[in-house]
């Protein structure tokens, strides 16, 4: 086992190459389970830890270039690092397929003798803690780290089609609303019926979103080509309501006996923090042998790191992820 203090230093260097973002190694390797599920290896030499990131909703999934930048960063502390090919969130839709593929992936990869950890970010939670409740191999991952985590899959469908605009006149409050509006518009892009060429641009723009996109091009588009679509006055399309019931934590996570850490953004224009306080409250309801822990931070937007200068907060941040290393 690791030391706490090797561990923070894991976290840090870790934290380090996310921001400079020029590692270009370990190439991803793909493989595929004796069961047919996909995933991507970044495997470094004499790895001590297997860990396995399960990204939320992104159209590139795991060859989005966030994603790639952070395994290479990951495993560059020395440990595995294991991304699933998640067809639903790649398609912005909930599909118990996702949680089924990633419950196939996390036992597969489990069976060496090294540890294995759980990091989601997102809606990617979901999958997360809906596999660790349903398989006992998934449950002994440890710890299962989630980031911005979705508690209530219905809350956040309702908020998502909230047709008010921010009250907070910030760049960062408009470019979640406006993601959110992309989102709503990629989910229902069939019913809606775009033209090829605005269906083009929105896969782009969900491409670069927060990868290169400009705050000029993401207010050109949502006045353009979103705005004149009236989201607001669409239902949500997609049949899923029993997806919905099948991978909403809430209620779920009694059965789940790992430690789980929560880190949330204090201000995220996405998920509010209102979902990790709740589900903190569910886990506390576990007892005394179970462990968890909160962390809401300006460190975060969404699952993004910000600039700062309070270094507390930054502090505390890398010590809770250095959990993951432990």
């Amino acid at each position: 086992m690791t030391s706490r203090f090797v561990a923070d230093l894991l976290a840090a260097k870790m934290l380090v190459n996310i921001v400079r973002g020029k590692l270009t190694t370990p190439l991803p390797e793909l493989h595929v389970t004796p069961n047919g599920a996909a995933f991507e290896l970044y495997q470094s030499k004499q790895a001590r830890k297997t860990i396995v990131f399960v990204y939320g909703l992104l159209l590139q999934g795991e060859r989005d270039p966030r994603v790639i930048r952070f395994a290479r960063a990951m495993a560059s502390t020395g440990v595995r690092v294991v991304v699933p090919v998640l067809n639903g969130m790649k398609s912005f839709l909930l599909e118990p397929a996702d949680r089924d593929a990633l419950t196939d992936i996390i036992e597969h990869v489990s069976q060496n003798e090294n540890p294995t950890a759980i990091f989601a970010a997102s809606a990617g939670a979901c999958l997360a803690l809906c596999a660790a409740a349903n398989s006992t191999r998934c449950g002994r991952a440890n710890p299962i780290m989630l980031i911005s985590p979705v508690y209530d899959l219905n809350t956040a469908l309702t908020a998502l089609h909230d047709p008010s605009p921010p009250m907070e006149e910030s760049i960062s409050a408009w470019h979640g609303y406006i993601w959110k509006q992309c989102a709503i518009a990629y989910r229902n892009r069939k019913i809606i019926g775009l033209p090829d060429e605005t269906r083009l641009q929105l896969e782009d723009i969900l491409r670069r979103y927060d990868n290169g996109l400009t705050s000029d091009e993401i207010k050109v588009f949502y006045q353009t080509c979103l705005l004149p679509l009236k989201l607001h006055e669409h239902q949500d399309a997609p049949n899923e309501s029993e997806a919905l019931q099948a991978l909403t934590p809430r209620g779920k996570l009694n059965q789940i006996h790992s430690r789980v850490i929560i880190i949330h953004s204090a201000h995220d224009p996405i998920v509010p923090p209102e979902h990790a306080r709740q589900m903190m409250d569910e886990l506390q309801q576990r007892g005394k042998s179970c462990e968890q822990q909160l962390l809401i931070t300006p460190v975060l937007s969404h699952d993004l790191l910000q600039r700062t200068t309070r270094l507390r907060d930054m502090f505390h941040f890398t010590h809770l992820l250095g959990e993951l290393f432990v």
